[in-house]
């Protein structure tokens, strides 16, 4: 997971073709020729963010997870108040 603090986004690491059913969910997804622009390992700040987990093939978010995470009340309570 990175964590964009200036535009105070978090970006997952999924498994590709798991995006189906998300219309619904507060997400915006980077497509297959998208460029996401990440710090090194040695920058994580409080201004900047960066890296909380490295995205590798046994550290991909779980689809299912954070699908119900993103559908919970506070989530939605959340949104709501913006």
């Amino acid at each position: 997971m990175l964590y964009d603090r200036p535009n105070g986004r978090l970006y997952y690491a999924i498994a590709s073709g798991t995006t189906t059913s998300w219309d619904d969910l507060p997400v915006r997804h980077l497509s297959t020729d998208s460029w996401l622009v990440a710090p090194g390992l040695e920058l994580l700040d409080h201004w900047f963010g960066g890296w909380c987990e490295l995205p590798d093939d046994d550290t991909l978010t779980d689809v299912d997870a954070l699908r119900a995470a993103l559908r919970h009340p506070y989530v939605t309570a959340a949104l709501e108040a913006m």
